[in-house]
C-alpha cells in the first residue's frame, strides 16, 4: 500500500471533479509527500478501502493496444512537452483530451502509444502514471510517476520538473494533525510555485484549483474549498478560453455551488467542442435535469448512450472497461422516474442489475438506483430482497448501500428490530471508514464534515429518527433531527447527489405524512420544492398536506402542478396519485 491510495481515498470523499497528481516540497533535496488527486469515477473501489490494488480494471493488454490518431471529435488540447518527436506529441496533446474527458481507457492507450513513439519524454510517462490512477492501479501509477520524476529532473526543465514531482511517491503518510498541517504547507508551496512562475500556462492554474478544491485549510469549510477552486478554474478560463477541458471542471465546479444555469453554459460549450464524447452529453444533461428541462436531459443521456455504443463497436471494447456506461443510463433511469415513467425507469433498474461492474467494488453504485426505486414505489420486500443481495458484494460503499435500502424498508414497514439492525451496521461500516482515513493522518474531523460522510450518516438517522417518529409524531427533539436530515440532503448539490437527494427527501415526506404531523409533513413538502420547485412529487406532497388541513384551494393549486408536471407519466401511476 502507499500514501498515493490513502490520499486517493482522502480526495474522493470531498466531491472530487478532476485530474491527477501534484506534488509538494520544502526543499529540493527534501523526499517528497505526494497526494494524487482523483476522478469522480472511482467511488467504490475507493470507499470499498481497496487502497492496494497492483492491476488496472481493465486489462492491460487493452491499455497498451495502440489507438493511432483518433478519427473522431473529442475535444483539442495543445500542451506542449518536451519532446523531439512530432508525433509523440500529437499522442500525448490527444491523450490529455481523453484524459480532460474522463475517458481514461483511451487516454491511457494514446500515451502508451505516446512513450513508444519518445520514451525519454516525461511528461508523457507522467501521464501515464496519473492515467493509471484513475484506472485503479497504484503499482504502475508509481513505477511510470517515479520514471517521469527521474527524467525531468534530468531534462531540466523547471516546469516539468514541478509537474511531474507529484507522481514520485512518498509511501509514509503524515501523522496527525501536524503532519497534515506540514502536507497542507507543501501541497501550497507547489500551488504558489506554479502560479508565479507559470502564469501564462493554463495547466498550472487547472492544478491550482484542484489544490484549493482537495486540499482545504484545518478552518475551512467545503464550501469555501469549492469557491476557491472555482475562482481558479476562472483564472485558468482567462489563460486559455478555448481550453474545452476546463469548461469541463467549470461545470462540476458550478454544480457544486448550485449554480445550476452557468453549469448549464458550459455543458453546452463542451458538446460543441467533444460531439463525439458521451460524457460530454451526459454532462450537458446532468444540468438540464436540475433546471427543468428534464426531456432535454432524456435526450441528452440518450445521445451519450447511443455514442458509447458506437464506441464500443469502433475501439472493440467490452462495456464493462467503461465506468461511464452503467452511470448514464442510471443517470437516464432517474429522469424517467421524476417524469412518473416508472415503466420506462424500471427496465433499465433492472438492466443495471445484470451489468457486469467494472469493478468489484463498484457494484453497489451501479445497482443502487433500483432498490431505492422500490422505496419510493413502496416495494418494500422488493427493495429488502435486492439489498439482501448487496449486502453479499465488495466493498464497504456496497454494504452502506445495502443496509441503508433494507433499513429504510424495514422502518417503512415499521419492523423495528431489523430496521436497527441495519442501522448498526451502517454504524460500523462509518466507523470503520473514520478510523481508515484517520489512521493515515487525515483530520477526523475534515472526513466527517464531508458531504460524502453527512450523505450516510443522515440516511442513517432518518432509519433511528423514522422509527420513533412512527411511535410519537410530536416528539420535537425528532422534529429537529427530521429537519436537520433534510438541510442535509439540500446541501448535496452535484454532480450526482442532488437527483438522489431529491428521491430521498421524497421518501422523507412520504415518512412524515405517514405519522400524521402535519407540521413536519409540511416542512417536507417545502424542503423538497426548494431543491426542486419543477418536480411534480413535490406538488403531489404538498397538496394532499394541504388537502389534510382543509386548505381546499391551495391543495387544488398544488395538485393541478403535480398533474401538469406528471402529464406524460404511465397509467398505472397517475392513478394511483387519483389523477
Amino acid at each position: 500500500m502507499n500514501y498515493l491510495s490513502i490520499l486517493k481515498l482522502w480526495a474522493f470523499v470531498l466531491i472530487p471533479v478532476f485530474f491527477g497528481t501534484i506534488y509538494f516540497f520544502k526543499e529540493e533535496e527534501e523526499k517528497p509527500a505526494v497526494i494524487t488527486f482523483l476522478g469522480e469515477n472511482n467511488l467504490d473501489q475507493l470507499m470499498g478501502i481497496t487502497l492496494c490494488r497492483e492491476m488496472a480494471y481493465v486489462p492491460e493488454d487493452f491499455l497498451t493496444k495502440p489507438i493511432g490518431v483518433s478519427n473522431v471529435q473529442i475535444g483539442s488540447i495543445d500542451f506542449p512537452i518536451s519532446t523531439a518527436s512530432r508525433e509523440a506529441q500529437e499522442m500525448f496533446n490527444q491523450g490529455m483530451a481523453y484524459y480532460y474527458n474522463f475517458d481514461y481507457v483511451q487516454a491511457a492507450r494514446s500515451f502508451h502509444d505516446g512513450v513508444r513513439l519518445d520514451p525519454e519524454a516525461a511528461m508523457i510517462w507522467n501521464a501515464l502514471s496519473v492515467t493509471y490512477t484513475n484506472l485503479a492501479d497504484t503499482v504502475k501509477s508509481k513505477e511510470f510517476g517515479t520514471k517521469a520524476f527521474e527524467l525531468a529532473r534530468k531534462s531540466g526543465n523547471r516546469f516539468e520538473y514541478l509537474y511531474t514531482k507529484s507522481n514520485f511517491l512518498a509511501l509514509e503518510p503524515p501523522s496527525g494533525m501536524e503532519g497534515y498541517q506540514a502536507l497542507y504547507d507543501s501541497v501550497y508551496a507547489v500551488k504558489d510555485a506554479l502560479i508565479s512562475e507559470f502564469p501564462d500556462n493554463v495547466e498550472s492554474w487547472v492544478l491550482a484549483a484542484e489544490i484549493r478544491l482537495y486540499f482545504r485549510g484545518l478552518e475551512e469549510s467545503e464550501v469555501e474549498g469549492n469557491i476557491a477552486n472555482l475562482e481558479m478554474l476562472e483564472k485558468a478560463l482567462a489563460t486559455d478560453p478555448d481550453h474545452f477541458g476546463v469548461w469541463h471542471l467549470l461545470i462540476h465546479s458550478n454544480e457544486s455551488l448550485s449554480r445550476f444555469e452557468d453549469a448549464l453554459k458550459y455543458g453546452k460549450m463542451y458538446t460543441e467542442a467533444a460531439p463525439d464524447i458521451p460524457h460530454a452529453w451526459h454532462m450537458y444533461g446532468h444540468d438540464l435535469m436540475k433546471t427543468g428541462n428534464i426531456d432535454e436531459a432524456i435526450i441528452k443521456f440518450s445521445i451519450a448512450l447511443d455514442l458509447e455504443k458506437k464506441k464500443y463497436d469502433r475501439e472493440d471494447m467490452p462495456y464493462h472497461y467503461d465506468w461511464h456506461y452503467p452511470h448514464n443510463l442510471e443517470l437516464l433511469a432517474y429522469c424517467y422516474q421524476y417524469k412518473g415513467q416508472f415503466e420506462n425507469a424500471k427496465a433499465i433498474f433492472v438492466q443495471l442489475d445484470t451489468i457486469q461492474a467494472f469493478q468489484e467494488e463498484s457494484e453497489g453504485k451501479i445497482r443502487k438506483g433500483h432498490p431505492f426505486f422500490l422505496l419510493q414505489n413502496g416495494e418494500y420486500d422488493e427493495a429488502i430482497y435486492l439489498a439482501d443481495k448487496l449486502a453479499k458484494g465488495e466493498g464497504i460503499n456496497t454494504k452502506l448501500v445495502a443496509n441503508i435500502s433494507s433499513g429504510l424498508a424495514h422502518m417503512m414497514k415499521r419492523d423495528e428490530k431489523n430496521a436497527m439492525k441495519s442501522a448498526g451496521e451502517i454504524q460500523i461500516l462509518l466507523d470503520s471508514l473514520v478510523n481508515e482515513v484517520s489512521k493515515y493522518g487525515i483530520p477526523e474531523e475534515m472526513f466527517t464534515s464531508s458531504s460524502y460522510f453527512q450523505f450516510y450518516k443522515g440516511l442513517q438517522d432518518l432509519i433511528e429518527n423514522g422509527l420513533v417518529l412512527q411511535k410519537d409524531p410530536d416528539n420535537k427533539e425528532i422534529k429537529e433531527k427530521i429537519e436537520t436530515f433534510q438541510k442535509q440532503m439540500l446541501s448535496q448539490t452535484g454532480p450526482d447527489p442532488w437527483i438522489e437527494s431529491l428521491y430521498f427527501l421524497q421518501l422523507l415526506s412520504n415518512i412524515t405524512y405517514s405519522t400524521g404531523n402535519m407540521e413536519l409533513a409540511e416542512s417536507s413538502a417545502k424542503a423538497l420544492l426548494e431543491h426542486d420547485p419543477e418536480f411534480g412529487g413535490g406538488h403531489y406532497a404538498m397538496a394532499r398536506v394541504q388537502k389534510r388541513k382543509n386548505n381546499e384551494a391551495a391543495a387544488s393549486e398544488s395538485m393541478a402542478k403535480a398533474k401538469l408536471a406528471y402529464q406524460d407519466g404511465d397509467g398505472e401511476f397517475l392513478k394511483s396519485l387519483g389523477f
